[in-house]
């Protein structure tokens, strides 16, 4: 009996502009649902751009040139056999470090949600059988967001109402995969908690893989199961991370752990 193919399989991702060295070598990792991945290094080294490929919006002229993406054992991205991109909002959510950025200040919340909604179920060519405004009012809810937010532009939003926001969407159109950039960073306790259980509302209950890019190796330790490291644009080791943190191989994830021994009191 043949095992059922992986929800996401990357094997040896190569982002880069033409006559140009990569921006990013040999990314590879496998996702199944449920799973949460982590994706940690420093800034700069090539993290969201793995992601920005996965969700096919990379910005020209940088593209994929080599490697495999496969969903559900389908060739996806601009590759030989490929049929089509991952549908956004259903097959694949990106969410970016910047609530500001992410959301058009002259659109309220609601609309925010109720078109992302709306979009979703015309890409599945279902007709909508919740009301997309019900859908909307009722994950800002479970995002920890009281109701006068769905009528509210995201300026009058605190930065952690609108990081709420993003993962109100998320829960919103149940993407089976969801990419989460700094999702905590720069958060209170208050506010990383209620991402957090999102996260796990989004993975137990709803089957949604999620990839989180964090240089936090702290945020990452108790949330991912397995983590990839890319440092200058190159893959230098990935696994569980229980395992990477207590035997790193590689110089710079030792560093990384170091820092977070560090901040957690560990370091003399």
């Amino acid at each position: 009996m043949m095992s059922e193919p992986n929800l996401l399989s990357v094997q040896n991702l190569c982002i880069g502009c033409p006559g140009k060295a990569g921006q990013v070598e040999n990314v590879s990792f496998r996702l199944n649902k449920g799973d949460i991945l982590g994706i940690t290094g420093q800034s700069g080294s090539g993290k969201t751009l793995t992601a920005m490929a996965l969700a096919g919006i990379l910005p020209p002229p940088l593209a994929v040139y080599s490697g495999t993406v496969r969903f559900l054992g389908n060739p996806v991205l601009p590759e030989a056999g490929a049929q089509k991109n991952l549908t956004p909002g259903r097959d694949i959510l990106m969410l970016f470090q910047s609530p500001s950025r992410a959301l058009d200040p002259w659109t309220r919340i609601g609309v925010h949600l109720t078109d992302a909604i709306k979009a979703v179920n015309k890409a599945c060519g279902k007709s909508c059988g919740e009301d997309p405004r019900k859908a909307a009012a009722h994950a800002l809810e479970m995002a920890g967001l009281d109701s006068s937010a769905y009528g509210r532009y995201p300026f009058e939003l605190s930065g952690g109402q609108r990081q709420r926001s993003l993962m109100a969407l998320a829960l919103a159109v149940k993407p089976r995969i969801l990419i989460a950039d700094e999702p905590v960073t720069g958060q209170d306790d208050v506010n990383k908690s209620v991402v957090v259980k999102i996260i796990r509302e989004l993975t137990q209950n709803e089957g949604t893989a999620v990839i989180v890019i964090s240089h936090d190796l702290r945020g990452l330790q108790g949330l991912a199961q397995n983590l990839v490291v890319i440092y200058k644009g190159l893959q230098i080791e990935a696994g569980p991370v229980g395992e990477l943190i207590e035997n790193p191989s590689h110089d710079h994830t030792r560093d990384l752990v170091r820092a977070m021994m560090f901040l957690e009191g560990g370091a003399g």
